[in-house]
């Protein structure tokens, strides 16, 4: 009797269907976007962005970016801004330390949605007692939906 309950429980499983989750193993259609951005002199802060495709709404599940400054005294800050449900807003990134002591990384999973047809923002903002040249570069993944 066991053996039938476990073979029919087994063939249940295996013939139902398994619902799509907005964040996890099933997406539909991946998405990335990534790209570098120049600071010039006396720059603070500049930002790079990037269009969700019409007809689309983006969730986004990773991002990185790093950037590069001048003295170990200096400090990198770094936001994301989506629009959803018609509002704008920004997020704050959580910044580390990079390979070395001038190189600061925002990184990590997250979960935040854009709709279609806008923008999502990367902002680069560093402090320091001087501003020279800089570069930095950015990558956000996630999945599009239909919208």
């Amino acid at each position: 009797m066991k053996k039938i309950l476990v073979l029919s429980l087994l063939a249940f499983f295996a013939f139902a269907p398994i619902a799509a989750r907005a964040h996890g193993d099933a997406c539909p259609k991946p998405f990335q976007a990534t790209g570098s951005i120049a600071v010039p002199v006396n720059y603070s802060g500049v930002v790079a962005q990037f269009p969700v495709p019409a007809g689309y709404r983006l969730q986004i599940e990773q991002v990185s970016a790093r950037m590069r400054l001048s003295l170990n005294s200096d400090r990198a800050y770094f936001q994301l801004g989506t629009t959803t449900g018609g509002v704008f807003a920004y997020h704050e990134l959580e910044v580390a330390q990079g390979y070395s002591s001038i190189d600061w990384k925002a990184l990590g999973p997250v979960t935040l949605y854009a709709d279609k047809s806008t923008d999502v923002r990367v902002y680069f903002t560093r402090m320091g007692s001087s501003y020279p040249a800089t570069t930095g570069s950015w990558t956000v993944s996630g999945c599009l939906f239909a919208a």
